[in-house]
């Protein structure tokens, strides 16, 4: 689930991409998936299982749920050079899938998932950059660094979902600039999977409404 952004710079010096390590990053990413797209588990009484190995914890051998080969995060972070103090301001997770794990995280699309997916497989969670902060370059830069990570596994194809809002701010020029090639547009996709967050179409839990947004699938072969 991806968020849109520019590729204009900010500045170097102030800017960190870096991974993420430790609860703090993986809360901070935990929180950040909870407020775009709704988060499932118990959150935030427990930090939802993905996020166990950024917190330097394993995943229960006895989880119901697919478990990831890997995981990995990224964090951007302002950190002006006159303090010693950082604030992050966005950040993604990928996880590393078997072939059985990848075909039932893939959306519901049209042609038989066994033969799209592949032995290992990438599934970029979601990039998220705080507002004011965005069109600026950093979710590519968010991006590129964990397609740099993804190339250091044996992964063989990456997937994700472009996350496609009502504002026009889509990751399609994102996503097709870095390779990825476009599967299928899905109506309701996130009304579906009970999204009660989402911060562009209002639908927030107080309200009762389920985001109406649509998604597309898009799939990149190494």
């Amino acid at each position: 689930m991806t968020e849109s952004d520019t590729d204009s710079t900010p500045n170097c010096e102030q800017l960190r991409i870096r991974p993420a390590e430790g609860e703090q990053d993986a809360y901070y990413l935990a929180r950040q998936q909870h407020h775009y797209f709704g988060t499932a588990n118990d959150w935030p009484e427990k930090l939802p299982l993905n996020y166990l190995p950024i917190a330097g914890q394993s995943i229960p051998d006895d989880s119901e749920d697919d478990i990831p080969l890997d995981v990995y995060g990224v964090i951007a972070e302002h950190a002006p050079s006159e303090t010693s103090h950082s604030v992050r301001i966005g950040g993604g997770v990928v996880l590393i899938y078997d072939r059985e794990s990848a075909v039932d995280t893939l959306p519901p699309i049209d042609g038989f998932p066994y033969a799209i997916v592949c032995d290992v497989n990438a599934f970029l969670l979601f990039t998220v950059v705080d507002p004011a902060w965005r069109g600026q370059g950093i979710g590519r830069k968010l991006l590129l660094d964990r397609l740099h990570w993804i190339n250091s596994t044996n992964a063989e194809m990456i997937f994700t979902c472009g996350w496609e809002r009502d504002s026009n701010q889509s990751s399609r020029p994102l996503l097709s600039d870095s390779g990825f090639v476009e599967k299928q547009t899905i109506d309701g996709f996130y009304s579906d999977r009970g999204r009660p967050s989402c911060p562009d179409c209002g639908a927030w839990p107080s309200n009762d409404k389920m985001c109406q947004c649509r998604t597309t699938v898009w799939i990149k072969y190494l």
